[in-house]
């Protein structure tokens, strides 16, 4: 696993141990107001999401008044925490997972 750090996030990429290659990637954001990467502040909110031109790309939202899931058609996966009145926040993003798509299609009410 290799971790690279950010300015309020942090990008991990999980490698096959005999190729080497990436086999997940996953984005935390751990201090939403310290970004400054213009395409992660543009989602930084599920306001800003809904704004953005990837909302064309979401395929299935989930919520379950602590956290809001929004799958895209690429097979990003995006994870937003409750911040009580100041809505969703992006806490992670990661790449295709269908047992991680499964769990949450369980877990959560479907937010549409």
């Amino acid at each position: 696993m290799y971790y690279f750090d950010y300015a309020g996030y942090s990008i991990a990429f999980i490698c096959d141990e005999n190729t080497y290659r990436p086999k997940g990637e996953q984005i935390e954001v751990y201090a939403p107001e310290l970004v400054l990467d213009a395409a992660l502040c543009s989602i930084l909110t599920v306001e800003k999401f809904n704004l953005s031109p990837l909302k064309h790309a979401a395929i299935e939202e989930y919520s379950d008044g602590d956290e809001y899931v929004i799958f895209l058609r690429n097979g990003l996966n995006l994870y937003y925490l409750s911040n009580g009145e100041q809505g969703f926040f992006l806490a992670k993003i990661i790449s295709q997972h269908e047992p991680s798509r499964i769990l949450v299609r369980k877990t959560m009410a479907s937010a549409r």
